[in-house]
């Protein structure tokens, strides 16, 4: 039984033995309400008084009862109290301050910023895709889920330079912003990019002028999940076996082909070969869709003839079990 439970039951306990204790000296001793009430109040409190007169013996005994039951009980409840206070905040503490460590440990994670509907399903792609994650919201009902999935989770305002340090901004790869509203996206967005200079942000936005505004703020990507949704349903209409396509290479198939990127370290073997002779189709069943050269230049259906360097993107599509086979070589 919790504490909660037993302070409610003491409390119960002590308003009964009050209210029968009014009840003794009102109808027994013939005291009126007024002064019934204020001699059980002051036995309780342990203020202290004079006896009434013709108290007697019995109304002696009716005292002492009511001091043992009463001040006992009271004393009880309120211990308990104190203690459910004194725990719940103190291992609140503790708790936050073993996540806050954990997370100082990390290096390249990811930080969520708003756990809605769209920001618990990235978390949780995230997440099946290895990275760690950080979720931060001020709603802790929404935090305490996600911590049951295991999850690394801050309650807290997102666009406070705090709550991101406690984040470990310094240390993390991306800054996620799914905030609900526009304008906090665009405060988190300045407060992120003054934190970390070389973290990637990925904010959401609802419409081209607030893609505009998070831009100038420092976003490197903005996602426009109604402009996204409104165009996938037009392709679903005039493009279905495109769509169908699509779907395969974002999980939603049958089938686990997946789009991903793959980069050629230094000293890799495949540094200087030509991509033929690399041989990623025939040795791992995978296509070859762009490559993202170290300057930035994107080639797109690169031939068999593009020799390949050192810090190259592979952009690659095939089987998920495939891509993890090459990322694991070339590691």
């Amino acid at each position: 039984m919790g504490n909660r439970s037993r302070w409610a039951k003491a409390l119960g306990f002590l308003i009964l033995v009050s209210i029968t204790g009014v009840l003794y000296f009102h109808f027994r001793l013939g005291f009126d309400w007024a002064e019934a009430f204020y001699f059980v109040t002051i036995t309780l409190s342990t203020v202290g008084y004079s006896a009434p007169e013709g108290l007697g013996h019995e109304g002696m005994i009716a005292v002492v009862l009511l001091i043992m039951l009463g001040v006992g009980t009271a004393a009880y409840a309120g211990s308990l109290l104190v203690s459910h206070i004194v725990e719940g905040d103190l291992a609140d503490v503790l708790e936050k301050r073993r996540m806050i460590k954990q997370i100082h440990d990390l290096k390249g994670h990811v930080i969520v910023c708003g756990i809605g509907r769209i920001g618990k399903l990235i978390a949780r792609d995230l997440k099946e895709r290895g990275k760690e994650v950080v979720c931060i919201d001020r709603d802790e009902s929404l935090l305490m889920e996600m911590r049951r999935e295991g999850f690394l989770a801050l309650q807290g305002d997102a666009t406070e330079e705090q709550i991101l340090v406690d984040a470990g901004i310094e240390n993390a790869e991306v800054l996620v912003s799914a905030m609900p509203s526009d304008a906090e996206s665009v405060f988190l967005t300045l407060t992120g990019r003054f934190l970390n200079r070389k973290i990637r942000i990925v904010a959401r936005g609802t419409d081209e002028a607030t893609e505009r505004k998070l831009k100038r703020a420092g976003a490197d990507v903005v996602i426009l999940p109604t402009l996204i949704g409104g165009r996938r349903m037009a392709q679903a209409v005039l493009l279905p076996n495109v769509m169908d396509f699509v779907d395969l290479t974002t999980g939603k198939g049958s089938h686990s082909l997946r789009l991903d990127e793959v980069r050629i370290p230094r000293g890799s073997d495949y540094d200087g070969r030509a991509l033929r002779e690399a041989d990623l189709r025939s040795g791992y069943g995978l296509i070859i869709v762009a490559i993202r050269k170290p300057d930035g230049v994107m080639r797109f259906n690169p031939s068999g003839e593009t020799r390949l360097e050192a810090e190259d993107i592979l952009v690659a599509l095939g089987e998920g079990s495939s891509l993890e086979k090459l990322k694991r070589d070339l590691s």
